[in-house]
């Protein structure tokens, strides 16, 4: 199984750590894709912030163009996944475009944290 995790506010604002949204995907045992509209220009830099938060991932994948819009790339990106459980996206309009052909999508406000069982 994998999950596709946008990272532009969904793990880091403005390279500040979303610490709810890496708490979470640090507790889960699958295949984590990166995914952001920005250009591969940038892959250095979202190396050395994914490295920071210990967060690990089968690939980062990034926008070789300008010229697609940031949901369009996200959707084809998604597509291409092999076994995609759900994906986790802060843009209600990426959200909303993934549902519409039948993946799971949720909002980095939709994470529940498990709760401690008391023994």
């Amino acid at each position: 199984m994998a999950i596709l995790v946008d990272i532009n506010g969904t793990i880091a604002s403005e390279d500040k750590p979303i610490q709810k949204s890496i708490d979470y995907l640090k507790t889960l045992s699958t295949d984590i894709y990166f995914i952001s509209g920005s250009h591969e220009s940038l892959r250095n830099r979202y190396e050395a912030l994914l490295e920071r938060l210990g967060l690990s991932y089968v690939e980062i994948i990034l926008n070789p163009t300008d010229e697609n819009k940031d949901y369009q790339f996200k959707l084809a990106m998604a597509q291409t996944i092999p076994n995609l459980e759900f994906a986790i996206d802060n843009n209600p309009n990426v959200l909303s475009l993934y549902r519409s052909v039948g993946i799971v999508a949720i909002s980095p406000d939709d994470i529940l944290m498990p709760t401690p069982v008391d023994l």
